[in-house]
């Protein structure tokens, strides 16, 4: 059973007690629909309006280094996984994102340690949630084995 004008009555009290939370949620739609439209430069303004309203939401700063990568801007990808690192390090995909920064800076151990920790969340994640939350294939890429290491060099 919808019920319409009561969902409608609630946003207007929602809208009014915190105009920031519907600014915020505005933006990072504008700023997704953006994106699936490949309007890349107009999606991080969006993005960026929404940080300097939310700066502890983890998501946008994840959002915004996605296209920033899109762009090849690698360092300022970096900059924002680093910050949505810092605010939620148990998020998978911030962890995803700077590895992708880290190898298009040539960074590559960093980034294949970045990788490898995304995979680890991710598969945590995946066991503590039944996989609810997370795509299939996201937790059968938690199931697969990492790679076994190298023997030691010789000297």
């Amino acid at each position: 059973l919808k019920m319409p004008s009561v969902n409608l009555a609630l946003q207007k009290v929602v809208d009014k007690a915190f105009p920031s939370v519907t600014e915020v949620a505005q933006h990072q739609q504008a700023g997704n629909k953006c994106v699936g439209a490949g309007e890349l430069a107009q999606a991080l303004l969006h993005y960026d309006v929404a940080i300097s309203v939310c700066p502890n939401n983890y998501i946008l700063h994840g959002n915004r280094a996605h296209v920033l990568l899109e762009l090849k801007q690698f360092e300022k990808a970096l900059w924002s996984c680093e910050i949505a690192c810092a605010i939620n390090p148990t998020w998978p995909k911030a962890h995803f994102r700077k590895g992708l920064a880290l190898a298009g800076l040539k960074r590559s151990l960093e980034a294949l340690a970045s990788f490898a920790l995304s995979l680890a969340l991710l598969s945590i994640h995946c066991k503590r949630t039944n996989g609810y939350g997370s795509t299939e294939r996201d937790c059968a890429m938690a199931q697969v084995a990492p790679p076994s290491l190298p023997p030691s060099l010789p000297p």
